[in-house]
């Protein structure tokens, strides 16, 4: 994909699997990741791949093909204190910075709102009343994902 040709395979990898890591960090905020996180995690990654951005349609129905297995993998390789583990997956997130820096600015902005949005359907995906629709206290802690830097919507974009 054309969008994707200054960043190497590994890094396009990175890019696919953060959403697993996302959904681990945010989905295990509260000590696991339950079945309706990652449900729901799969479902957002599936919609992404036929509406929204049409350009992110490729990589969004290759992500819908991994994402399960990406976050079975991850799940089963957490182990260690929660905090160890939480700071493992932060770190693992902020490595996608210098990677996103490579890309042309409306694919890397497209990319940093979808990961910000689909950690946000991720924390309210088990929470709040009848486990539906709020952010949990330990969730809003990484909700934001703060340790990306924040992309703007490209100005060009905004006249659209």
């Amino acid at each position: 994909m054309s969008q994707f040709e200054n960043i190497s395979q590994e890094e396009y990898k990175q890019l696919k699997e953060a959403y697993a890591v996302i959904a681990a960090l945010v989905g295990g905020a509260d000590g696991t990741v339950d079945e309706d996180e990652q449900e729901w995690a799969k479902k957002v990654v599936n919609i992404r791949s036929f509406s929204g951005r049409e350009e992110l349609f490729d990589f969004y129905s290759e992500v819908k093909t991994e994402i399960e297995a990406d976050l079975n993998a991850l799940i089963m390789a957490l182990s260690g204190p929660f905090e160890t583990v939480q700071s493992a997956l932060a770190e693992r997130l902020v490595k996608l910075n210098p990677i996103l820096a490579k890309l042309n600015a409306n694919t890397a902005y497209h990319l940093y709102s979808g990961y910000v949005s689909f950690a946000e359907h991720i924390a309210k995906a088990s929470g709040g009343i009848f486990r539906f629709f709020s952010i949990s206290s330990a969730e809003e802690k990484w909700v934001k994902l703060n340790m990306l830097i924040p992309i703007e919507k490209p100005v060009a974009e905004e006249e659209e």
